[in-house]
Protein backbone atom coordinates (compact mmCIF):
# COMPACT_ATOMS: atom_id res chain seq x y z
CA UNK A 1 0.00 0.00 0.00
CA UNK A 2 1.35 3.37 -0.97
CA UNK A 3 0.69 6.01 1.77
CA UNK A 4 0.54 9.49 0.82
CA UNK A 5 2.81 12.50 1.12
CA UNK A 6 2.34 16.17 1.04
CA UNK A 7 4.24 18.10 -1.43
CA UNK A 8 6.16 19.84 1.38
CA UNK A 9 7.36 16.31 2.62
CA UNK A 10 8.01 15.78 -1.05
CA UNK A 11 9.77 18.78 -1.45
CA UNK A 12 12.22 18.71 1.27
CA UNK A 13 12.98 14.92 0.33
CA UNK A 14 13.91 16.03 -3.48
CA UNK A 15 16.17 19.48 -2.06
CA UNK A 16 18.44 16.85 -0.02
CA UNK A 17 18.48 13.78 -3.05
CA UNK A 18 19.67 16.61 -5.58
CA UNK A 19 22.07 17.95 -3.26
CA UNK A 20 23.81 14.37 -2.53
CA UNK A 21 23.68 13.24 -5.96
CA UNK A 22 25.08 16.25 -6.87
CA UNK A 23 27.88 15.79 -4.26
CA UNK A 24 28.38 12.57 -5.74
CA UNK A 25 29.21 14.13 -9.45
CA UNK A 26 31.99 16.04 -8.03
CA UNK A 27 33.67 13.27 -5.74
CA UNK A 28 36.66 12.49 -6.88
CA UNK A 29 35.93 8.81 -7.14
CA UNK A 30 35.61 7.45 -10.66
CA UNK A 31 38.59 5.71 -12.54
CA UNK A 32 39.51 6.83 -15.74
CA UNK A 33 38.70 4.54 -18.38
CA UNK A 34 38.80 1.75 -16.20
CA UNK A 35 35.57 0.38 -19.66
CA UNK A 36 32.41 -0.67 -19.11
CA UNK A 37 33.25 -4.36 -17.06
CA UNK A 38 35.99 -2.51 -15.48
CA UNK A 39 38.88 -5.10 -16.50
CA UNK A 40 41.12 -2.22 -17.66
CA UNK A 41 44.04 -0.39 -16.37
CA UNK A 42 43.39 3.06 -14.84
CA UNK A 43 45.66 5.82 -14.07
CA UNK A 44 44.02 7.97 -11.60
CA UNK A 45 40.32 8.69 -10.67
CA UNK A 46 38.43 11.85 -11.64
CA UNK A 47 34.50 13.65 -10.89
CA UNK A 48 31.72 13.36 -13.36
CA UNK A 49 31.66 17.24 -13.28
CA UNK A 50 33.58 18.44 -16.48
CA UNK A 51 30.89 21.34 -18.48
CA UNK A 52 28.84 20.84 -14.98
CA UNK A 53 26.13 20.33 -17.79
CA UNK A 54 24.97 17.28 -16.17
CA UNK A 55 25.32 18.83 -12.98
CA UNK A 56 23.31 21.50 -13.37
CA UNK A 57 20.44 20.22 -14.75
CA UNK A 58 19.59 18.28 -11.60
CA UNK A 59 16.53 19.14 -9.75
CA UNK A 60 12.85 17.74 -9.29
CA UNK A 61 9.61 18.02 -9.72
CA UNK A 62 5.88 17.24 -7.90
CA UNK A 63 4.06 15.03 -10.22
CA UNK A 64 0.68 13.10 -9.88
CA UNK A 65 1.30 9.41 -9.97
CA UNK A 66 -1.27 7.00 -9.59
CA UNK A 67 -4.07 9.72 -7.74
CA UNK A 68 -0.90 10.83 -5.26
CA UNK A 69 1.83 13.24 -5.48
CA UNK A 70 5.52 11.81 -6.33
CA UNK A 71 8.36 12.76 -6.77
CA UNK A 72 10.08 13.03 -10.41
CA UNK A 73 14.09 13.94 -10.86
CA UNK A 74 14.56 16.35 -13.71
CA UNK A 75 18.37 15.62 -15.51
CA UNK A 76 20.16 15.86 -18.75
CA UNK A 77 18.95 13.67 -21.58
CA UNK A 78 22.84 11.85 -21.30
CA UNK A 79 21.90 11.62 -17.76
CA UNK A 80 21.47 7.72 -18.23
CA UNK A 81 24.16 7.05 -20.08
CA UNK A 82 26.53 8.31 -17.42
CA UNK A 83 24.68 6.89 -14.18
CA UNK A 84 24.15 2.98 -16.15
CA UNK A 85 27.51 3.19 -18.40
CA UNK A 86 27.62 2.33 -22.16
CA UNK A 87 28.51 -1.52 -23.16
CA UNK A 88 31.02 -2.05 -25.54
CA UNK A 89 29.63 -2.00 -29.48
CA UNK A 90 30.37 -5.56 -30.73
CA UNK A 91 30.83 -3.83 -34.60
CA UNK A 92 33.59 -2.32 -33.44
CA UNK A 93 35.48 -4.92 -31.44
CA UNK A 94 38.15 -4.91 -34.63
CA UNK A 95 38.84 -1.82 -33.92
CA UNK A 96 37.78 0.23 -36.46
CA UNK A 97 35.16 3.00 -35.06
CA UNK A 98 34.33 4.58 -38.39
CA UNK A 99 32.55 7.65 -39.22
CA UNK A 100 34.50 11.33 -39.88
CA UNK A 101 35.25 13.88 -37.47
CA UNK A 102 32.07 16.05 -37.94
CA UNK A 103 29.83 14.44 -36.05
CA UNK A 104 28.04 15.27 -32.84
CA UNK A 105 29.50 12.89 -30.95
CA UNK A 106 33.27 13.96 -32.02
CA UNK A 107 32.42 17.53 -31.46
CA UNK A 108 31.41 16.71 -27.80
CA UNK A 109 34.78 14.82 -27.15
CA UNK A 110 36.42 17.96 -28.60
CA UNK A 111 34.99 20.09 -26.36
CA UNK A 112 35.48 17.66 -23.20
CA UNK A 113 38.95 17.56 -24.71
CA UNK A 114 39.48 21.06 -23.69
CA UNK A 115 37.77 21.59 -20.11
CA UNK A 116 39.93 18.60 -19.12
CA UNK A 117 43.22 19.75 -20.29
CA UNK A 118 43.68 16.14 -21.90
CA UNK A 119 46.99 16.59 -24.25
CA UNK A 120 47.87 13.44 -26.70
CA UNK A 121 50.63 11.34 -25.69
CA UNK A 122 53.91 12.21 -25.76
CA UNK A 123 53.15 15.47 -26.23
CA UNK A 124 55.69 17.98 -23.67
CA UNK A 125 54.51 21.82 -24.85
CA UNK A 126 52.82 24.11 -22.38
CA UNK A 127 50.41 25.81 -25.23
CA UNK A 128 47.53 24.77 -27.20
CA UNK A 129 48.80 21.86 -29.89
CA UNK A 130 47.54 21.39 -33.37
CA UNK A 131 43.65 20.93 -34.23
CA UNK A 132 44.68 17.63 -35.95
CA UNK A 133 46.39 16.71 -32.78
CA UNK A 134 43.17 17.17 -31.12
CA UNK A 135 41.11 15.53 -33.56
CA UNK A 136 43.24 12.23 -33.71
CA UNK A 137 42.90 12.25 -29.57
CA UNK A 138 38.69 12.72 -30.30
CA UNK A 139 38.75 9.79 -32.84
CA UNK A 140 41.28 7.60 -30.74
CA UNK A 141 38.73 8.53 -27.45
CA UNK A 142 36.17 7.49 -29.25
CA UNK A 143 37.53 4.14 -30.69
CA UNK A 144 38.43 3.09 -26.92
CA UNK A 145 34.73 4.23 -26.07
CA UNK A 146 33.03 2.03 -28.99
CA UNK A 147 35.97 -0.90 -28.19
CA UNK A 148 35.46 -1.19 -24.48
CA UNK A 149 32.63 0.64 -23.53
CA UNK A 150 32.29 3.21 -20.67
CA UNK A 151 31.84 2.24 -16.67
CA UNK A 152 28.74 2.97 -14.85
CA UNK A 153 28.98 5.56 -12.56
CA UNK A 154 26.23 4.81 -10.65
CA UNK A 155 25.81 7.78 -9.61
CA UNK A 156 22.02 7.81 -8.56
CA UNK A 157 22.54 4.43 -6.73
CA UNK A 158 25.31 5.90 -4.60
CA UNK A 159 22.87 8.36 -3.60
CA UNK A 160 20.25 6.15 -2.67
CA UNK A 161 21.64 3.96 -1.01
CA UNK A 162 23.40 6.33 1.22
CA UNK A 163 20.14 7.90 2.17
CA UNK A 164 19.30 5.36 4.83
CA UNK A 165 22.48 5.87 6.57
CA UNK A 166 22.13 10.19 6.31
CA UNK A 167 18.67 9.07 8.29
CA UNK A 168 20.17 6.74 10.94
CA UNK A 169 23.30 8.97 12.13
CA UNK A 170 23.11 12.55 9.96
CA UNK A 171 26.39 14.51 9.90
CA UNK A 172 25.66 18.05 11.45
CA UNK A 173 25.76 19.75 8.20
CA UNK A 174 22.22 17.82 6.99
CA UNK A 175 21.37 17.43 10.24
CA UNK A 176 19.07 20.56 9.79
CA UNK A 177 17.40 19.77 6.46
CA UNK A 178 16.53 16.11 7.69
CA UNK A 179 14.96 17.84 10.51
CA UNK A 180 13.05 19.67 7.90
CA UNK A 181 11.74 16.33 5.89
CA UNK A 182 10.90 14.87 9.36
CA UNK A 183 8.53 17.60 10.16
CA UNK A 184 7.37 17.66 7.04
CA UNK A 185 6.31 13.93 6.93
CA UNK A 186 5.45 14.25 10.93
CA UNK A 187 2.81 16.83 9.60
CA UNK A 188 1.66 14.20 6.86
CA UNK A 189 0.93 11.64 9.53
CA UNK A 190 -1.02 14.07 11.42
CA UNK A 191 -3.18 15.05 8.29
CA UNK A 192 -3.74 11.42 7.65
CA UNK A 193 -4.80 10.98 11.25
CA UNK A 194 -6.92 13.85 11.12
CA UNK A 195 -8.87 12.95 8.03
CA UNK A 196 -9.17 9.10 9.71
CA UNK A 197 -10.89 10.63 12.32
CA UNK A 198 -13.24 13.01 10.46
CA UNK A 199 -14.15 10.68 8.21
Amino acid sequence: MRYAITEGALNELGKLFVQRMKTEIKKKQYPYAPGFAGGRPTTGVGNKYATGNLYNSLGYKIVMFQNLPALQLVYADYFELVNRGIKPNPKYANGKSGGGGTSPFIQSLLKWISIRGIKPKGYKGKGAYSKSAKLGLALAIRKNIFKYGIAPAGFYDKTYDKLDGLFENPPPYIAAQLERLGDAIGNDIENLIDNIVKQ
